[in-house]
């Protein structure tokens, strides 16, 4: 079955709360009626302190499409990994599996914007450590039993409905993404159509003993836009094109 994706960043350069809110309602609605059209995913992703109101709470966006939907997945493409505690992260991703039916896919990344580390007061020069822990502790948090974490010992519930836990792949162009990816045993997602990075993945996967697989971005990104009146319809649209 082929894949199919609508994707919202709900972006408004400008808007008011008002508009914002129209803009939001309407994404859900639009999730409505992809689903009930045969669209298999709805992406989205998160970024913070953005002027163009991007969305920074993709997993609320995505307890929302689940809501109003049957069976379209959602993916966040990406949730930057070392913003999140990593407790509350499996939780509210267990949550969220647990209500779509494992209809959520996660790709944790570690972003590239030291803004959004500073707003947060999360040092950006230990992204690398933090995205460590935060895939192991939620791999360990998903199996439901105690794990030290921090110091301490810890028990996370519920346990998400995916078995052995929800969908969740590793974001990057870098190596140190990719041996991440592997060493976990996790699927690897780069951010770009990076051949030989796949080739480096497979690699550490035998070195590791572990398995996985990728999922690569195409080439190129092709742009189809069907219009009766083509330069009406970049008059209209073209800046929102050549904005995305």
């Amino acid at each position: 079955m082929p894949v199919t994706v609508v994707r919202f960043n709900l972006v408004e350069p400008g808007a008011t709360p008002a508009s914002l809110s129209a803009r939001y309602k309407a994404a859900v609605e639009m999730a409505r009626y992809a689903d009930d059209r045969g669209i298999t995913t709805v992406q989205t992703e998160e970024h913070h302190g953005v002027a163009n109101n991007w969305l920074p709470s993709p997993f609320a966006f995505a307890g929302a499409v689940f809501g109003a939907t049957r069976n379209v997945a959602v993916t966040v493409s990406a949730v930057i990994g070392p913003l999140h505690d990593p407790l509350r992260l499996a939780e509210d991703i267990a949550v969220l599996d647990l209500l779509s039916g494992g209809r959520l896919v996660t790709v944790a990344g570690i972003g590239y914007r030291p803004e959004e580390y500073a707003l947060f007061d999360v040092d950006w020069k230990q992204r690398g450590r933090l995205q460590d822990e935060l895939l192991e502790t939620v791999l360990k948090a998903w199996t439901g039993e105690e794990f030290r974490y921090r110091g301490r010992t810890v028990r996370v519930t519920p346990r998400p409905f995916s078995d052995p836990h929800p969908l969740l792949l590793v974001g990057g162009s870098s190596r140190p993404a990719a041996r991440r990816a592997a060493r976990l045993g996790l699927p690897f997602f780069p951010s770009a159509h990076l051949p030989e990075l796949e080739a480096y993945y497979k690699e550490r996967l035998v070195e590791y003993g572990t398995e996985g697989w990728t999922m690569m971005p195409a080439a190129e990104t092709p742009l189809l836009h069907i219009a009766e009146d083509p330069d009406r319809a970049w008059a209209e649209y073209g800046t929102h094109f050549l904005h995305e």
